[in-house]
């Protein structure tokens, strides 16, 4: 990247672009973003979102001319319920409708049926939350729906093939967990399927070209950071 940074978000454009959002500097929270691109193996620098944050998440409508979306975060004040989204086609961002739990370290993924789901993290309580909320980009709005069975933060959240959300890893009260639970946005539920080898938080996780989710480092302790990488096959 052209700056280097800590907790950024990072999602993949509807243009082929890998975007990575905000994240922490030497001098604190930022709102830089940079876009890479495979084809050219090379960074560029981009509108910067309107909020400083770091520990937020990203999701991506990848439909044409789809917008990614910067989710919560600290602003190093304390959580936030800002959501701002990034038209890759016209690069300029615009301010959506708040969070109703302001939030970070928290999860986000759009879901089958074009939601974005925000998932658990930590409130400006500074408490653990199983709380997921959805937006509805046509209408703008955002609906409570089912919390996570496990309430935890520094989790990660992919779409899996079978058109279910899961939700992978994360920091729990008493540590790291291996938990993962999947979400099904027509049902309104959420199912726990098999663990990971690996209690991890602060980890990354993407669905490869052979279909499987793929989790990647991480760490237990919070000091130690992993180099393991597992797969899991949706049923």
């Amino acid at each position: 990247m052209l700056t280097g940074r800590d907790d950024p978000a990072a999602a993949l454009g509807s243009d082929g672009r890998i975007y990575a959002f905000g994240g922490s500097t030497s001098s604190g929270a930022t709102n830089i973003v940079e876009a890479y691109s495979p084809t050219t193996n090379s960074w560029i620098s981009v509108p910067s979102m309107p909020t400083r944050r770091y520990k937020l998440a990203a999701a991506s409508d990848t439909a044409p001319n789809g917008m990614i979306y910067a989710i919560g975060g600290n602003t190093g004040g304390g959580a936030t319920n800002v959501f701002e989204g990034y038209s890759t086609s016209t690069q300029s961002w615009t301010s959506k409708r708040s969070m109703p739990t302001a939030r970070y370290a928290l999860a986000a993924a759009v879901g089958s049926d074009g939601r974005v789901y925000a998932i658990g993290g930590v409130d400006g309580n500074g408490t653990v939350v199983s709380t997921v909320e959805a937006y509805d980009p046509v209408a703008d709005t955002w609906t409570p729906v089912t919390s996570l069975p496990t309430a935890r933060y520094g989790l990660v959240a992919v779409e899996g093939v079978d058109g279910r959300i899961y939700a992978i890893g994360g920091h729990t009260t008493t540590g790291a967990t291996n938990v993962v639970e999947a979400y099904t946005p027509s049902t309104n539920t959420w199912t726990t399927v098999a663990s990971m080898p690996t209690s991890r938080f602060e980890l990354g996780a993407a669905v490869g070209s052979d279909n499987r989710i793929y989790a990647f480092g991480g760490t237990s302790d919070g000091r130690t950071p992993m180099g393991t990488v597992e797969a899991y096959t949706p049923p």
